[in-house]
């Protein structure tokens, strides 16, 4: 592998091998260490796919076959996904969260768009004063929580894998980044330039309060003024992907593609703190007690590491080789505990959740069971109970229980 990553990168651009490299060579090795099914593609697979493109995907099993990496029936599956799914919906449901009995549904059509990697958006819903907001492929709606009725949609901001920001009376969210008032859906901030991969957090300070937010699949970190909706600074990371970024007092700490990086924030400037190369982009991290804890599996088996939130020394890592990675969810903090979902050794159905205390001297685990928890979903945990996406469903489990 390595002599293939050498001979690839002597054929590319000088500045791109020098601005790229680092990445190129990660992600390549990721790639062939994930799985048989995940392996680096040969230049004979490039071309199948390439030729793949054109072909006529018109229903889901047509595109499942498509899907497969075997010659001719592999193709690009983006494409696959836009023309398979014709008919799609943006739909929300509201389930009573002690039965699980249905209370209302609601769908929404959506046209024919692009949906990014053949995912549809994948966020979480916010509820606030009696109103719940979600991102869907057609935008960003407001619903009544009470019975679901549309109170308002802006349909701009759709297709975004990260979750709403609801706070002070205002939403926050899309693809691209805007600020719309939480009661009337009034427009109240959008340039079109920050593309959120991770959900935009809230940062208050000095009385005032500010939008923090990883735009352009994490290239860019920018802090927004919510009192006048300026910019008071951003700068380039470096880095790539869809975390969310964690604020800890004046501590910034933000997990992309090629590393974890940590700043010294004020309302005029972000300072460079220190740099991990502990990386992932996709899956958000857990801050407890002055630590870092973190899932790495995007497209590789999992791996999971403590680091100092003060230097970014690893503190311990674990790798479970015998599961397969990518599975596109957060770990959670609960009673002192933390939940990390982590895929199913040799089974792509579903991930099992491992518990396990928070500790910088080394793992310890506290138990796991295989709730078959669906892919691009985290566990929410309330009043004792665990909910978990599932493959066919949602699923509660009460916890104290004895």
């Amino acid at each position: 592998m390595e002599t293939y990553i050498k001979e690839f990168m002597t054929k590319l651009d000088p500045a791109v091998a020098s601005k790229y490299g680092e990445y190129i060579q990660w992600r390549i090795c990721a790639l062939n260490t994930a799985g048989p099914e995940d392996r680096t593609l040969s230049w004979e697979e490039l071309k199948k796919l390439k030729a793949g493109e054109n072909r006529d995907y018109s229903t889901w099993t047509e595109f499942l076959k498509g899907y497969q990496r075997n010659g001719e029936e592999y193709a690009c599956w983006t494409i696959a996904w836009e023309k398979a799914t014709e008919s799609i919906t943006d739909t929300l449901v509201c389930l009573d969260a002690a039965t699980g009995k249905l209370l209302w549904k609601k769908d929404f059509p959506a046209t024919k768009v692009s949906v990014g990697w053949g995912l549809s958006p994948s966020g979480t819903p916010a509820v606030w004063n009696g109103k719940c907001y979600f991102v869907g492929i057609m935008g960003i709606y407001c619903l009544s929580a009470k019975d679901g009725t549309l109170l308002w949609q802006s349909k701009e901001g759709g297709n975004s894998h990260a979750s709403v920001l609801v706070a002070n009376g205002v939403v926050v969210g899309g693809w691209p980044l805007a600020a719309y008032d939480a009661e009337s859906g009034k427009k109240l901030w959008y340039t079109g330039n920050y593309r959120a991969g991770g959900t935009p957090i809230l940062w208050s300070t000095g009385g005032k309060n500010y939008i923090i937010a990883a735009g352009s699949w994490g290239v860019t970190l920018c802090c927004i003024d919510m009192a006048t909706w300026k910019v008071v600074w951003d700068f380039k990371t470096g880095n790539s992907g869809q975390s969310t970024p964690v604020i800890v007092g004046d501590t910034l700490v933000f997990s992309a593609d090629v590393g974890t990086c940590a700043y010294k924030i004020t309302p005029e400037k972000a300072e460079f703190l220190w740099k991990s190369p502990v990386n992932d982009g996709i899956e958000s991290f857990v801050v407890y007690q002055d630590h870092i804890y973190m899932d790495i599996s995007n497209h590789r088996a999992p791996e999971w590491y403590c680091l100092s939130l003060k230097t970014g020394e690893t503190k311990w890592h674990l790798r479970n080789p015998s599961s397969r990675g990518n599975i596109v969810s957060s770990p959670i903090l609960a009673d002192g505990k933390i939940m990390i979902p982590t895929t199913s050794e040799g089974t792509h159905a579903g991930y099992t959740l491992q518990m396990f205390k928070p500790s910088p001297e080394k793992f310890i685990s506290l138990g796991k069971f295989n709730p078959e928890g669906a892919q691009c979903s985290s566990p929410a945990f309330v009043g004792g109970k665990l909910y978990l996406r599932v493959w066919d469903g949602i699923a509660c489990y009460d916890l104290t229980a004895k």
